[in-house]
């Protein structure tokens, strides 16, 4: 079994705009953080690509929840998906940060390949943080 290389890394603090809205995803890499901005009518979709290796536990913290109905959607792709915008991907998990801030996922990956996950509005102006580290 080969191990796919991890992306190269983005740096934080990223300037609203500059990550991609769909599939294939703004490269990021294991341990990189990363702040942006989503909003339900102009920006809905915030989406990143992780090299991640069967087997190996990756933990996807998000910071930023606003109350209790404030809270953005992160929802994780297989390898092999090709769209968040129409609704072609195959989800390894669907979540919402309304109960935690921050909230936290723990994910193995059953395959290595390139996930990608989804930041999805719900409200305007949704401010967020993401982190993604090895357990």
């Amino acid at each position: 079994m080969s191990v796919l290389p991890n992306p190269s890394p983005t740096p934080a603090g990223l300037p609203d705009g500059t990550v991609a809205n769909d599939i294939p995803g703004t490269p990021l890499a294991l341990g990189a953080k990363v702040s942006s901005m989503v909003d339900v009518n102009t920006k809905r979709w915030d989406v990143y690509a992780l090299g991640l290796t069967a087997g190996q536990e990756v933990q996807f913290r998000v910071n930023g929840r606003g109350g209790y109905d404030d809270y953005v959607w992160p929802i994780l792709a297989d390898p092999g998906s090709t769209s968040f915008l129409t609704d072609s991907t195959t989800q390894a998990f669907s979540d919402n940060t309304k109960s935690d801030d921050p909230w936290a996922r723990n994910f193995v990956p059953a395959v290595s390949g390139t996930y990608c996950l989804a930041i999805k509005a719900r409200k305007t102006g949704q401010a967020y943080t993401l982190l993604v580290t090895t357990t």
